[in-house]
């Protein structure tokens, strides 16, 4: 699973591991879909981009982690982000995140944090994430997404633009 608001990043990281014989690939825009997602296919790898709407990166970890109803609670989890901070660090160590990647990357990186998120096995993870605190963003996600698809799309064509400027 990819999860990026930058269809470039997706596309990257997907034809990737596409090359690398990964059967189904699918890719979101948002961490809140890509939780619902998780919880039903169960993912063997996550690539998930820090800047999410609805649902930023390392919430989506947290939320991960702390869901009971996902099958795999361990799932590897690689984390995307173009500021990688030694708090970035920290809180990624501590939400077991497997792999950072500071973009812009390249393909060789994707391949090496790829095999090296696989190979690692880690236990369930023991973490003390408030469920209640993990909720309440859950819920604030699903309200800020439903609020922009309630919104009307005012979109122009080509030409209507033109004659606007």
């Amino acid at each position: 699973m990819v999860v990026s608001p930058q269809p470039m990043i997706t596309d990257a990281v997907t034809s990737t591991l596409r090359e690398q014989s990964f059967k189904q690939v699918v890719a979101l825009n948002n961490g809140l879909d890509a939780m619902e997602r998780a919880r039903n296919i169960s993912p063997s790898l996550i690539f998930i981009d820090e800047s999410l709407p609805y649902l930023a990166g390392l919430d989506f970890i947290a939320a991960i982690r702390a869901d009971i109803t996902t099958l795999r609670p361990n799932i590897p989890v690689v984390f995307l982000s173009s500021n990688i901070t030694d708090q970035c660090r920290r809180v990624a160590t501590w939400f077991q995140v497997y792999e950072l990647i500071e973009k812009p990357f390249s393909k060789a990186t994707v391949l090496a944090h790829t095999q090296s998120a696989l190979q690692r096995e880690q236990a369930a993870p023991d973490l003390c994430i408030d469920k209640k605190i993990v909720r309440q963003k859950l819920d604030q996600a699903r309200r800020e997404q439903q609020k922009d698809e309630a919104m009307p799309r005012l979109t122009l064509s080509a030409d209507e633009l033109k004659r606007t400027v």
